[in-house]
């Protein structure tokens, strides 16, 4: 072995951030290997988490082009890539965390450059320990993604500079790479630009630097909004973007996503109710539903703006996915008490109150912490919608950290309270759960249990139990207990299928899906005539409803066998 080789190893193990590495890594690797153990839904994907699983498949399969606008295609193609070389979901998720693992040194030194090597030390620590940021590396959300390719593009951003001008042109690619998987992020580019073109000198060396940067975004977004206008008729990114801005604006929802399930897609169904079929017609329902809110509801619209306020600076967790608790507690490892957003947002708060002032690099990093949150304060409540902001924060709470140590340890006692009045402050909107979000936006693991036994694992019995255990927990589920009418049906058993079905239309009666599943059951019940009248109930709330479709071609057909699950 050479001497060179020989001396890095010897500063490497020397390094603190080795040991932070290590340690992060192992922390993750001991959650994953007992989440596989007992979380029964670690590796089922949910939501916006199956859509990026399929589409990816469906691209290792050679599906390369797709025929209709969901998200960008960056992150679908990122992890098609991962699955040609990892196929079991233990390993994939095993790399997710070594790129977890890696940003928080990333972040570290990127806190180390703005504020000195123990700032770096201790933001990296936080960052290796968010115990968040470890369940959702578990998951296939384009997170997993967007983190490191944004924290990596701050950190070659800040190492560039006229000598070094091509680090510039990778900090944009990887910064547009980020954006495309996390569109809110694109908000945030033009803090890029007026700080280059404050960094970079002189003018013309400035505009050189700007075109590095803003390169990459050209090339790469234009070819997906012109290949998403052949398809939408409109320069689109993604589609419900306007749909999301309905739903974080309307007071009725409070600031929270409806649960998937039959509330969500009642949602959905709204636009084709009023005639509006193209992707380009809805956005423009849900924008013009939006501005009416705003309009005829002002009052209520400005206090639930400042319900999310809370909500994006509480220190609950909100997921729309899953009960991120409960993944959590599945490892006793990650239930201790490590770093969360009740330790990052108020000291990382008060560390941008105290310290934004320091140097050119703390002002442009305060803004930009300002920009990512004003991003994110339009839609929805969720805390994987926060994570592009939690990196900003944990540099300014590990800077702000070391200043309280030194500040205490040379018994400065009047600056120290000073110091620490904003943490309290801050504590008092972040800590307390005024809007009871643990009940509110409560996702029951059980009835994902009987998602997964029924719609991947075929077991038509295990999802029978599952979904009435769900129902027993909570009368007012109605996802599980339309799924239960569907499996009595399944089976004959008309009669209780059409009582679940009533339950629900009792709550909600312009729910498509209900009133398709009542029509077929009466179709299959050989009664034609309540099947004729459920299923034009069923178009009329939603024309274009393909099941609804399929069943008024054979309605005055004999029914087939339907075929059981096991």
């Amino acid at each position: 072995m050479s001497q060179t080789v020989v001396q890095f190893l010897r500063k490497f193990a020397r390094s603190e951030y080795t040991w932070i590495f290590l340690f992060a890594l192992s922390l993750r690797f001991i959650y994953l290997w007992q989440a596989f153990q007992s979380n029964p839904l670690i590796d089922f994907p949910m939501i916006d988490a199956n859509d990026y699983v399929t589409w990816a498949h469906n691209i290792v399969k050679g599906k390369i082009l797709y025929q209709r606008v969901t998200y960008t295609p960056v992150y679908p193609f990122y992890l098609a890539a991962i699955f040609l070389l990892l196929k079991n979901p233990f390993w994939v998720f095993a790399l997710f965390h070594v790129f977890g693992a890696a940003q928080a040194i990333l972040l570290g030194k990127i806190a180390e450059r703005v504020f000195g090597r123990p700032a770096g030390l201790v933001a990296a620590f936080l960052a290796a320990t968010y115990w968040p940021w470890i369940i959702y590396e578990a998951t296939f959300h384009a997170e997993n993604f967007a983190l490191w390719t944004m924290i990596l593009s701050l950190y070659l951003f800040l190492c560039a500079s006229e000598r070094r001008a091509w680090l510039w042109l990778i900090s944009g690619l990887l910064y547009t790479l980020a954006a495309l998987a996390r569109p809110n992020l694109l908000l945030v580019a033009p803090v890029f630009v007026v700080w280059l073109y404050r960094r970079a000198g002189e003018r013309k060396a400035a505009i050189a630097a700007i075109g590095r940067f803003v390169a990459p975004m050209i090339v790469l977004t234009v070819p997906i909004l012109i290949y998403h206008h052949q398809l939408t008729g409109a320069f689109m990114l993604r589609d419900q973007g306007m749909l999301t801005l309905y739903l974080g604006n309307n007071p009725d929802f409070g600031g929270l996503v409806p649960r998937s399930g039959l509330d969500f897609r009642n949602v959905l169904f709204e636009p084709t109710a009023h005639g509006y079929f193209a992707q380009v017609d809805q956005e423009r329902y849900w924008l013009g539903k939006t501005l009416h809110i705003i309009q005829q509801r002002f009052p209520e619209w400005l206090v639930l703006q400042g319900k999310k306020l809370l909500m994006n600076l509480g220190s609950f967790e909100i997921s729309q996915e899953f009960d991120i608790y409960y993944y959590r507690n599945q490892s006793r490892v990650l239930a201790l008490f490590w770093p969360g957003a009740w330790l990052i947002i108020p000291f990382g708060l008060a560390g941008v109150l105290s310290l934004w002032r320091r140097n050119r690099e703390t002002r442009w990093l305060a803004l930009m912490w300002l920009a990512l949150f004003l991003s994110i304060l339009p839609g929805q409540a969720a805390s994987r919608y926060r994570f592009a902001m939690m990196p900003l924060l944990m540099l300014f709470a590990g800077a702000f950290l070391v200043e309280v140590f030194r500040t205490a340890t040379d018994r400065r006692w009047p600056e120290l309270a000073r110091m620490l009045a904003p943490v309290l402050v801050f504590g008092i909107v972040s800590w307390p759960d005024y809007l009871d979000l643990r009940q509110k936006n409560k996702i029951f693991t059980i009835y994902q249990m009987a998602d997964k036994a029924f719609n991947h694992q075929r077991d038509a019995e295990l999802a029978k139990k599952l979904y009435a255990q769900s129902l027993k927990l909570n009368p007012e589920d109605d996802n599980s207990r339309y799924w239960l009418a569907y499996l009595a049906a399944a089976e004959d058993r008309y009669k209780e299928a059409r009582r679940y079905l009533q339950d629900i239309l009792d709550r909600k009666p312009n729910s498509p899906d209900v009133w398709w599943l009542l029509a077929e059951t009466y179709w299959r019940e050989g009664n034609i005539k309540k099947a004729e009248a459920a299923l034009e109930r069923t178009l009329k709330l939603a024309p274009n409803f393909a099941r609804a479709l399929n069943l008024k071609k054979r309605l005055y057909l004999p029914p087939m066998p339907r075929q059981k699950r096991k």
